[in-house]
């Protein structure tokens, strides 16, 4: 067997690769639990803070598989970065999972906020 590289990479660079999948991991198993509370009730999914909870947990989770997937999807082979084997194509699937669904959730809690304001108000 030869070793198809020689890379050795510091510890910085490893932690970095591996630190946000437990967090990422939690993320993903608590909105799936919020859109399952959701979506069993009819109540609830009429509700327009529960359906403001759904879009922010249905992004989240999109957003924390894409975080979980961490450095996986980059190219193979690119220099410094830990545990890559992806291709371009699933480099930008990520990138693309990231900045749209990366920002949908701050734009729920704005909602959220908002509808919370004209509630107690």
């Amino acid at each position: 067997m030869s070793s198809t590289s020689t890379t050795t990479f510091s510890w910085q660079q490893k932690w970095t690769a591996i630190t946000p999948k437990p967090f990422a991991l939690i993320s993903i198993l608590s909105s799936s639990y919020i859109i399952h509370h959701v979506l069993k009730s009819t109540k609830r999914r009429s509700q327009i803070f529960h359906r403001l909870l759904l879009g922010l947990s249905i992004c989240d989770v999109f957003a924390s598989i894409s975080f979980f997937m961490g450095t996986w999807p980059i190219p193979r082979g690119t220099p410094g970065v830990y545990l890559a084997s992806g291709t371009k194509a699933t480099c930008d699937a990520q990138g693309f999972f990231q900045q749209f669904f990366g920002v949908a959730p701050p734009l729920y809690n704005g909602s959220l906020a908002v509808y919370y304001f004209l509630i107690i108000r």
